[in-house]
């Protein structure tokens, strides 16, 4: 898990998810959950959420994909 990767090596986690999981949780210094990166009102939540911390790296591993019938 990424987020476990750089928890560990020492770096603040913050975490944006629609549902967060038990090892989010334990992983992240901050969990923000109901966040979903297609509507603007929850990214604008984010943003505010965030406000007065620095984000050096920006890891977007929301899932995205097409249907075709």
């Amino acid at each position: 898990m990424l987020a476990e990767h750089y928890f560990d090596a020492g770096w603040r986690v913050f975490g944006a998810c629609r549902q967060s999981s038990e090892e989010l949780d334990r992983e992240a210094d901050q969990v923000n959950e109901g966040i979903d990166d297609t509507r603007p009102g929850d990214v604008a939540r984010l943003v505010e959420e965030l406000k007065g911390h620095e984000v050096d790296l920006l890891i977007n591993n929301a899932d995205c994909f097409a249907m075709s019938y």
